[in-house]
């Protein structure tokens, strides 16, 4: 039997693997049904620095919400650790509807599998709202990185072996998991380097301390213009 290619595989799985899904959750919000609500400002947590795709996306969707439930958003960006902090700290907080997250695949699905040491259980604590946004992920060469093409990018990493690595938003992302399922798929050895954050992976992107780095669409035209025009796979 043939073994398919890499591109073959992530096209035909890139609806489980390769994408990052954004829903709006809380903590049983049964406060939302009640006539006079919002009657205080709603907290907005957002998992991640400012200027990522998550970040991005949610202050879209905290305008739309302030318009529609003529109340207050406020925006909190709580990053590090995959999103996982931010999640925590929704599923401490009261349940009465005024906190509410945009979060990610990353902290309501893939980080509960590699982190045994996660304290909430994403599907028993927190009541999603809705799916407001899906994205492919892009795999992104440095500007020092002399490829136009994912399979020149497969042969330059097959002639270096052990000198090229890729970043993502952290251990047990989405991104991480594409990260490695492009390292299995097309047999290449590679080392993770695990980021806060878009601003410090763009930098060392440009700088040339990470060779690649996996990420969204919406992070494209900013880092593409912060790291020297790097190149899209």
């Amino acid at each position: 039997m043939n073994t398919p290619s890499l591109s073959t595989f992530l096209s035909r799985r890139r609806a489980a693997t390769a994408l990052a899904s954004l829903l709006l959750c809380s903590v049983v919000p049964s406060a939302m049904a009640d006539s006079d609500y919002p009657n205080k400002p709603i907290k907005l947590i957002i998992g991640y620095p400012p200027g990522g795709s998550v970040d991005q996306t949610g202050r879209i969707v905290g305008e739309a919400l302030a318009r529609r439930l003529k109340g207050t958003i406020v925006i909190e960006n709580l990053g590090g650790a995959a999103g996982t902090i931010a999640a925590q700290k929704v599923v401490n907080s009261p349940a009465d509807g005024y906190t509410v997250m945009v979060g990610s695949s990353n902290e309501l699905v893939a980080t509960g599998l590699v982190n045994k040491a996660q304290k909430y259980d994403a599907q028993r604590d927190m009541t999603p709202i809705g799916l407001i946004a899906t994205a492919p992920v892009l795999l992104v060469a440095g500007p020092k990185v002399n490829v136009k093409t994912l399979a020149e990018f497969v042969d330059a990493v097959k002639r270096n072996p052990g000198k090229f690595s890729y970043g993502s938003s952290g251990v047990g992302s989405t991104l991480h998991f594409a990260g490695e399922l492009i390292k299995q798929r097309a047999g290449l050895f590679m080392s993770h380097i695990p980021y806060r954050g878009v601003a410090p992976l763009t930098n060392d992107l440009a700088g040339g301390a990470s060779n690649s780095r996996l990420c969204q669409p919406r992070q494209r035209f900013p880092s593409c213009k912060a790291a020297g025009s790097p190149r899209w796979a």
